[in-house]
């Protein structure tokens, strides 16, 4: 099962989500995909998913997403840079021009758009098989949804 996220590095929901998105894919490893897509709503937004794009072209995009959302208070605050070497990037010269490259901005307006033609109007926003959840109202809520789905998706299959 794949779950797709619509989410905001700036986002405090989207954070919370995360630490119930780690559990779930920790507990079905085999079975649970999460696929992270741009939805900047913040001003800062924006340049945390291109550091976030930036860090997976050299590998290290989980554990840039890991940091940003577990560092929000520091975005803006502290340089891209130093994410970057706190993500395990070793090439920054590589990452700093992936920054300054208008590919980068424009992978995450892929996303960013890609959502709205979707109907996303806020961060998170996850799409679990045909269902659609706005917001996150605690662990509860994402675990029903992939039971629910896996319920459906059994359905289907007989």
């Amino acid at each position: 099962m794949t779950i797709v996220e619509y989410a905001d590095f700036l986002c405090p929901y989207c954070r919370r989500a995360d630490t119930t998105l780690q559990i779930l894919r920790r507990e079905h490893p085999n079975d649970i995909a999460v696929v992270y897509r741009h939805f900047p709503i913040h001003k800062a937004g924006v340049p945390a998913a291109e550091a976030a794009e930036c860090a997976g072209q050299e590998g290290q995009f989980q554990r840039m997403h890991d940091r940003l959302f577990s560092e929000q208070d520091s975005i803006g605050v502290k340089s891209w840079v130093q994410f970057a070497v706190q993500s395990g990037v070793k090439d920054t010269v590589r990452f700093v021009q992936c920054l300054n490259d208008p590919r980068t901005r424009a992978i995450v307006l892929r996303d960013s758009s890609s959502g709205k033609q979707l109907g996303v109007v806020a961060t998170p926003t996850f799409l679990v098989n045909n269902l659609r959840i706005v917001g996150f109202g605690g662990p509860a809520q994402l675990a029903d949804a992939v039971s629910q789905a896996w319920s459906q998706a059994g359905e289907h299959q007989r």
